[in-house]
């Protein structure tokens, strides 16, 4: 099960119970309806806080570690202060970060690089969820060339602009296809804008391994984009 999921049950639970001890209590020691609000409150408050802490502290860890494995740095000092974990791959100033999502956001981990890719060169790859259509309804796509319609370009919305559609059908290669299906299940997204990559699910990983799969992702499709463009002489 999502480990984030097991937060806000374990969280929910422990409100119920606190909820049902206030109860018991209020009836023994005869208590004010207004003091077991308060009560609920004060307890509300403190069990959010404790959720919160755990997880900024397995985020905080996560963070420690991309540092210690690329040999970079983590922004943003104190243990609620948004972070970002910083570092190269090869000659590409990385970022790896992870934001807690709200009612209407979701939680995300995204990875971004400033590469050496040419200034027109724009691709987008998303899910076709309820984001891209919303997207389609408000006019916001980036680009409006669609390509492809085999088993995996009919969940993904695919876009290129700058060069033509076997450029990103090159890069789609079969290992590609196979990671990126497999973030399905998260929402995942990728766009490239010039010199600006970006990858994301719409999930914390708070996993060693699972954050490894999602950054490997990442530089390989880099790495054939560059090695595309290196064709081109």
């Amino acid at each position: 099960m999502n480990r984030n999921l097991l937060y806000v049950l374990g969280y929910v639970s422990s409100i119920l119970f606190y909820l049902y001890l206030i109860s018991i209590v209020g009836e023994m020691y005869d208590l004010s309806p207004a003091l077991k609000i308060l009560l609920s409150v004060i307890g509300a408050g403190g069990l959010a806080y404790l959720l919160l802490r755990h997880v900024h502290t397995d985020m905080n860890n996560m963070y420690k570690h991309i540092a210690e494995t690329f040999n970079g740095k983590v922004e943003g000092k104190y243990l609620f202060s948004k972070k970002t974990a910083h570092f190269k791959y090869k000659s590409y100033q990385t970022t790896i970060s992870f934001t807690l999502g709200g009612q209407k956001t979701p939680s995300t981990t995204t990875i971004k690089m400033k590469t050496n890719f040419p200034q027109e060169l724009k691709i987008d790859i998303s899910y076709e969820g309820w984001v891209y259509k919303l997207k389609k309804i408000t006019a916001l796509e980036l680009i409006d060339m669609p390509v492809g319609e085999d088993a995996f370009e009919k969940k993904f919305k695919l876009t290129i602009q700058g060069r033509d559609k076997s450029f990103l059908m090159s890069i789609l290669s079969p290992v590609v296809r196979e990671v990126l299906s497999n973030f399905l299940r998260k929402g995942p997204g990728l766009s490239i804008d010039g010199p600006e990559f970006e990858f994301h699910i719409n999930e914390i990983i708070l996993n060693k391994d699972k954050l490894k799969e999602f950054y490997t992702f990442a530089f390989l499709f880099v790495d054939r984009v560059d090695h595309l463009l290196s064709q081109e002489g």
